[in-house]
């Protein structure tokens, strides 16, 4: 068990259960094909739906040695995003954890003995504090035993999803929607001669309709 076991645990306590999960899938080498599987040496990208309609996408490069996770909430929005570098060995030493709008929340350290095993695991908040260490120790027969966390009364993280504002509508450029004529070339306004009013008759004077009518 590693600093992502007890970090999903603590970091988002409205997502435990997720960010629970989250923590074990990513740094288990079962998981990223670790113990001399030949799929250590690719390109890997996983994506695990969760029951809540949440989920994960996460891709490990064993190339550059790192692990990318961003979780989507059951809305399509995200969630959190990870970033974690990984040694020879494929564990995860150190990462960083960043919520839904891309703020830095927490990083983590972890420590290995001689033997590949884990040895201590510290998260920081973004002030550099130590806010949660775990030791790991081992009994004579190498089995590891119930790890040993001490909790430092320091501010701890929050994870809070991205936020989408639908209430903000873009008005249409001016004169968006409104036809312009064209007079030939396009995108030129047309010009029209406007048609003066038809001449009227000039009005006859009623000394000259009442001789006209004795005719």
């Amino acid at each position: 068990m590693t600093a992502a076991h007890y970090f999903g645990q603590i970091i988002a306590q409205p997502m435990k259960h997720l960010c629970a999960f989250i923590g074990l899938f990513l740094l288990s080498p079962v998981a990223w094909g670790q113990g001399g599987n030949p799929a250590a040496s690719m390109i890997v990208a996983k994506t695990i739906r969760h029951p809540d309609g949440t989920r994960s996408e996460s891709v490990r490069d064993p190339i550059t040695r790192q692990v990318t996770e961003t979780t989507y909430g059951a809305n399509e929005v995200v969630v959190s995003r990870r970033m974690y570098l990984l040694n020879e060995r494929g564990q995860a030493t150190q990462g960083s954890i960043y919520d839904g709008s891309g703020n830095l929340v927490a990083r983590s350290v972890s420590y290995f003995d001689e033997f590949g095993r884990a040895k201590e695991d510290r998260l920081l908040n973004v002030r550099g504090e130590v806010f949660r260490q775990t030791v790991y120790e081992y009994g004579p027969d190498g089995k590891q035993l119930k790890p040993r966390v001490v909790n430092f009364n320091v501010q701890t993280p929050t994870v809070k999803p991205a936020t989408v504002d639908f209430t903000q509508v873009t008005p249409p450029p001016e004169g968006a929607g409104t036809a312009q004529p064209t007079n030939g070339a396009a995108g030129a306004p047309a010009t029209t001669t406007p048609t003066p009013p038809a001449e009227e008759a000039p009005k006859k004077s009623f000394f000259k309709r009442l001789f006209e009518g004795k005719k």
